[in-house]
């Protein structure tokens, strides 16, 4: 009779041991994929330095930006001057 105690004893152990080893190897897996990935996004991410970079490449920009509506206008000033010039010379050429 002891020994099937202690059979069913060490049948027990053996498989709890499996199963304690099964659910380790997966949580170890899981550890190293998420590591993994932490390594992957501080490679991808964007750092502080360079987003400040960014942000004061912006602001240069909105500086020196013209509005289309401005630009538009500048353009229509532009086009009246050329009109105006074409419109002298053909007076200049006809009295000629």
């Amino acid at each position: 009779m002891e020994g099937i105690f202690t059979e069913t004893a060490w049948l027990i152990v053996t498989c709890a041991i499996a199963v304690i080893g099964y659910f380790l190897k997966k949580t170890v897996t899981e550890i190293h994929d998420c590591e993994r990935d932490v390594q992957t996004l501080r490679e991808e991410c964007v750092k502080k330095e360079e987003l400040q970079e960014i942000h004061k490449d912006l602001k240069d920009v909105q500086i020196n930006y013209i509005h289309k509506n401005d630009f538009f206008k500048e353009m229509a000033k532009i086009d009246n001057k050329l009109e105006r010039i074409t419109d002298i010379m053909m007076d200049w050429r006809v009295n000629k």
